[in-house]
């Protein structure tokens, strides 16, 4: 008799019963961008706006003097990036992924500043280090700059929840076009083997190895992903 699948919730969407017991790798893509948008850059843009989520399935005030924490809560996205589509790993990934998310808007000193400065200062000190300035932008460019005479960087925190949210839009269909059998998809795949316990047990599946704590705190049981017959 098969293991049954626990439930628990994967994103604030869905819970795991809402999935096959196989997962495939739309399927992955499906819940990583829920989960992106729902327990992070969407709870940033709810602190900063008190707007809605993009299909207005959420809403409520905005949090005063919420700027350092949604800035917080959006570092960390840079990193995601540069671990998915280039491979790499903490700084390397944090700075690569700035540059790819401000389409090259904040130099390489910017995105080396932002990290030590910004992402390092609030991880391991729970605020930013001098030179980080959090406030609203007059002009409509990418909500984070840098003066490089004053090696100062500005986030505008109201708008950056909204423009990470943007990127990811994209992020979502380019892994689904791309597919599992090449970068960066299989970049992809290979960081969900990294960070949440995902042992690769043939060429074309992967398994969930519990227990892995998600949402709701409940484990993760014989949850398969396999990639979709005729793909390489």
């Amino acid at each position: 008799m098969a293991e049954p699948v626990s439930n628990y919730a994967i994103s604030p969407w869905k819970s795991r019963l809402d999935y096959p017991k196989v997962l495939a790798y739309e399927d992955l893509v499906e819940i990583f961008y829920d989960q992106t948008l729902g327990w992070q850059l969407g709870i940033a843009d709810l602190m900063m706006t008190g707007g809605a989520f993009s299909d207005g399935r959420r809403a409520g005030p905005r949090w005063e003097h919420a700027g350092f924490a949604a800035t917080t809560v959006c570092l960390s996205y840079f990193e995601l990036v540069g671990m998915i589509l280039a491979n790499k790993t903490e700084g390397d990934a944090f700075r690569w992924g700035v540059r790819e998310v401000s389409n090259k808007h904040l130099s390489e000193p910017a995105a080396d500043r932002l990290f030590t400065s910004g992402r390092c200062g609030f991880y391991h000190a729970g605020r930013a280090r001098r030179a980080v300035r959090v406030r609203e932008l007059e002009d409509g460019g990418f909500p984070i700059q840098y003066d490089p005479s004053a090696e100062i960087i500005t986030v505008d925190a109201f708008r950056l929840p909204r423009a990470l949210i943007q990127h990811l839009d994209g992020l979502r269909v380019r892994l689904l076009e791309v597919g599992p059998g090449k970068a960066p998809g299989e970049w992809f795949k290979d960081w969900m083997s990294r960070e949440f316990d995902v042992k690769q047990k043939a060429s074309t599946t992967l398994e969930l190895t519990g227990p892995e704590v998600i949402g709701s705190g409940q484990s993760v049981t014989s949850a398969k992903v396999v990639r979709r017959s005729g793909e390489s």
